[in-house]
């Protein structure tokens, strides 16, 4: 009658033991943690060379945008316009709202031609700490992107290919704080200026070779996606293990653990050492093996099942937003060769009065040699769509460009073939398609026109 308690009683108490056996001094931890959480800062910067300093200028000079009442429905924000028809740049609000920011927009190019950059961030908080540069960081780049759409639209090409430009090195002085959310912020605003490039063809394209010259100089080119996502994961366990010590020790609560259920679950001092030693493992993992395979879908429960002795929470909480992050900082990359390898389409076209057959006749006067994509390790591919392609934004609203058009694209994160239609560019909007995309007008065109959502044409 007693074995059955006394068994499990035996059980309990090896158990406790085991844990005990990776317990940890979060006292002792915590001095180490948290000073290789304040290395993490960037180095103090004078305010002269000090990219931040003309960001705080450009935000106390921003002039917010009021909608005119007699505007028409279709009239949107110019924050929200920046991928849609150059028609809304000849309305007089949108000149209006941009001339009346042209200090922001000043002090915003200013900061980005500086190399170095300090937010002066608190990192003591750890997980839950304040960060209000990246909101103002991501405006910018909207400011920016849709400064370059209006001087395209007026003709001066070289002005926009500036501000598209600025927004890329805007992106080092995002991530000059090297935490997760830093990172994706970053890739963000490669996205609006990737998007602002490809919007700029379609409905205000140059015709100069020197014009398509300066866009393809301004695109980030190289964005190192292995290099930042270590530089970010090396972050994430830094914070991470800094919120764990001070949650153990007593000296930190954050809410943003607290809100994770850590703080609150029976033990905690028991599987403390356990948790950490998961965590630590997990992440020197990931980052001793972080790019290699960007197509291959890591199994991350089985990584966190190799180095667990504990509940392994923290970790089992973060490694899938890690998983996603690594594939966007691919995609990312792979949307810079694709944006590039469009470009340089039309420079041959501008130069030869024609379009290429395929992608090989840009090697080598406009390519040294023809890339590959990130995800799949096969060359890029030219499709020219003779029924016109759909492409629909993510609130339903469709746009038909012309039939001829050409599109230049990577197989993106299924490493498929989905014959150049991604998410938001499928005739038929098909599920699945992920593919990395840049569309190039053809040379006979009219400006893209909207048509009414999920119609075929």
């Amino acid at each position: 009658m007693w074995n059955l308690p006394l068994t499990g009683g035996l059980l309990f108490l090896i158990g406790m033991i085991l844990l005990r056996g990776t317990a940890e001094d979060p006292e002792a931890n915590l001095v180490r943690s948290r000073a290789e959480l304040l290395a993490l800062a960037p180095p103090s910067i004078p305010n002269t060379e000090n990219a931040a300093t003309d960001y705080a200028t450009a935000q106390a000079l921003k002039v917010g945008y009021v909608r005119p009442q007699n505007a028409p429905a279709s009239l949107e924000s110019p924050a929200n316009s920046i991928f849609k028809s150059s028609e809304c740049y000849d309305d007089p609000s949108f000149r209006a709202i941009y001339a009346a920011n042209a200090g922001a927009i000043a002090a915003i190019l200013q900061g980005a031609s500086k190399e170095r950059c300090n937010f002066g961030l608190n990192y003591l908080p750890g997980l839950s700490m304040n960060m209000p540069q990246l909101g103002q960081m991501r405006d910018n780049a909207r400011m920016l992107a849709g400064s370059a759409r209006l001087s395209a639209h007026l003709g001066d090409h070289a002005t926009a290919a500036k501000n598209i430009a600025a927004i890329y090195k805007m992106v080092p002085h995002v991530e000059s704080d090297p935490m997760l959310i830093s990172g994706l912020v970053g890739i963000a605003m490669c996205a609006i200026a990737d998007g602002a490039v490809e919007s700029i063809l379609a409905w205000d394209m140059p015709t100069k070779v020197e014009e398509v010259a300066a866009y393809r100089k301004a695109v980030w080119q190289k964005r190192d996606p292995a290099g930042r996502f270590v530089k970010v994961m090396h972050g994430e366990k830094t914070i991470g293990l800094y919120t764990i010590d001070c949650m153990f020790s007593g000296r930190l609560n954050p809410a943003a653990v607290t809100a994770m259920g850590l703080a609150n679950i029976p033990g905690g001092p028991v599987w403390y050492g356990s948790e950490r030693k998961c965590y630590v493992s997990v992440m020197d993992e990931l980052v001793n093996d972080p790019l290699q395979t960007p197509q291959r879908t890591r199994d991350f429960r089985a990584i966190i099942e190799r180095h667990q002795v504990g509940p392994a929470i923290l970790a089992g909480l973060l490694i899938p937003v890690l998983d996603r992050a690594k594939s966007s900082f691919c995609a990312s990359e792979e949307q810079a060769r694709v944006t590039d390898v469009g470009l340089a389409v039309l420079q041959f076209r501008l130069a030869r009065g024609r379009d290429p057959k395929t992608l090989d006749e840009l090697v080598p006067e406009f390519l040294q040699a023809l890339p590959h994509g990130v995800f799949a390790d096969v060359p890029l591919i030219l499709r020219v769509d003779s029924e016109g392609v759909i492409e629909q934004d993510g609130k339903g609203v469709a746009t038909v460009r012309d039939s001829g058009t050409l599109r230049v694209y990577a197989f993106g994160p299924n490493g498929q073939d989905d014959k150049g239609y991604k998410k938001d560019l499928a005739r038929f909007y098909s599920e699945g398609v992920d593919d990395t995309v840049f569309c190039i007008p053809p040379m006979t065109r009219t400006p893209p026109k909207p048509m009414e959502a999920g119609k075929k044409k």
